[in-house]
């Protein structure tokens, strides 16, 4: 009888140790799942505070609503289950529509976006890391972001080397050529501005895209603002002609 007695309290004391060992086990696989989808923040001011706050990157999405590659964007990449499990955390992530918010105008201005999708990097204070500029799929997307912090090429540290090396004519040029190619004349300029100052006889080399660079920034920027003459609208293609053949360079039309 007393044999019995034990064999029911060692059963139910190995019952009670595999319930909790589910319960437990339920429990470590809902933390270890993490997020189930990334939690975009919709006013700028706001993901500013959490990065500065959270000390994190900010991975803004500046879309529109005609751009069918920003939904695709949002539905094949910032949905996918590997960028949701490896990223959400990690960033502070932002969503503003270019054309009909003012954050996201603001933006588009600042950091000349001319193309669709872009997703910008932002530090905790709002400078630009580096940016996507096209269409990229989850493995490509956790891969190009992710180069950012280390590659010696992306705007973040090509700044970093500036600040380093105010007086380095390699240096401001990388920059300046960097914010040209991202079609931001307006901050391109000054860098342009330093190379001419810090090397008058541009005994490196580097000073001769300048008048180019001066031009194309005062007439071609406002590409959705053509001049007029009487003969009609001067097309992109004339006034930058103008632009180059005046200051003497082959500089692309951007």
């Amino acid at each position: 009888m007393s044999g019995g007695r034990f064999l029911g309290l060692e059963s139910l004391v190995l019952a009670a140790f595999l319930v909790s060992a589910i319960v437990l086990g339920a429990a470590g696989t809902g933390i270890v799942r993490g997020p189930s989808s990334i939690k975009w923040e919709r006013e700028y001011d706001q993901a500013i505070a959490r990065a500065q706050a959270e000390k994190k990157l900010i991975i803004a999405d500046m879309f529109t609503d005609w751009c069918a590659l920003c939904k695709d964007m949002d539905r094949e990449t910032f949905g996918d289950s590997k960028v949701i499990r490896t990223m959400a955390d990690k960033y502070v992530w932002l969503k503003l529509n270019t054309e009909t918010e003012e954050d996201g105008e603001r933006l588009q201005e600042e950091f000349a976006i001319l193309t669709y999708p872009t997703v910008l990097i932002l530090d905790g204070s709002g400078e630009e890391v580096d940016r996507v500029d096209r269409f990229l799929g989850p493995s490509q997307f956790m891969e190009k972001v992710q180069s950012f912090v280390d590659s010696p090429d992306s705007l973040a540290n090509l700044r970093k080397a500036v600040r380093e090396h105010p007086d380095s004519v390699p240096a401001r040029y990388a920059l300046a050529e960097k914010l040209l190619d991202q079609n931001n004349y307006a901050k391109a300029r000054p860098e342009f501005e330093k190379v001419v100052e810090i090397d008058p006889e541009n005994r490196e080399g580097k000073t001769d895209q300048w008048s180019a660079v001066s031009c194309q920034s005062g007439e071609i920027r406002r590409s959705d603002h053509p001049t007029r003459s009487p003969s009609g609208t001067v097309s992109e293609k004339q006034r930058h002609s103008r632009c180059h053949r005046a200051a003497g360079t082959d500089l692309p039309l951007l």
